[in-house]
């Protein structure tokens, strides 16, 4: 005897439902819904979410001090702390994202550069820590003879965090990694 309920429960009623610019693809017909989110999900979860206190606090900072916007305005600390998560969340979304490879050096690619991003992550971390001491021997403790090396390693933050950035960009085009939607 056939099982008829499987092969109905297979075919599937096939609905696109498009919100914004994040595309979801809803296929069910046994009660089941299944979801495809789009690569700008993927970007939106993993980068843009993690940037946000930085530019919240840009954004604060700039209205605060009458729309003038200068290397003041901006916290390396804030960044360099988002970009470490933008790392973490990148290097973790590589790990569970990928499923199973049939070939070895595939494998390895996968595995070097969730290293490389928890890397990342870790330089981005140990810079946060800098920052905030070399931060606060400035300006509480009236040090100002480390207001250049202050100003060197903001400058190292700037420069440094857009490879995190691209290489994630970089990272979900070529594993094809997918956010995972609840």
């Amino acid at each position: 005897m056939r099982n008829t309920l499987g092969r109905r429960a297979r075919v599937c009623l096939y609905v696109g439902v498009t919100i914004g610019s994040l595309r979801v693809h809803w296929i069910g017909g046994d009660g089941c819904a299944v979801r495809h989110p789009s690569t700008w999900a993927w970007f939106t979860v993993h980068v843009i979410t993690p940037l946000v206190p930085f530019f919240l606090e840009g954004g604060i900072r700039t209205v605060v001090y009458s729309w003038c916007v200068s290397l003041g305005t901006f916290n390396a600390a804030t960044l360099a702390m988002s970009i470490g998560f933008v790392s973490l969340f990148v290097s973790q979304s590589i790990r569970m994202g990928v499923v199973q490879l049939a070939d070895e050096t595939e494998r390895d690619s996968i595995a070097g550069a969730s290293a490389g991003f928890a890397i990342s992550a870790v330089y981005f971390f140990v810079l946060f820590g800098l920052l905030v001491l070399l931060a606060t021997l400035v300006n509480d403790q009236k040090m100002a003879q480390l207001a250049y090396v202050l100003q060197a390693f903001e400058w190292v933050t700037y420069v440094t965090c857009t490879v995190p950035v691209v290489a994630a960009c970089a990272a979900q085009r070529s594993f094809k990694l997918r956010a995972a939607l609840l």
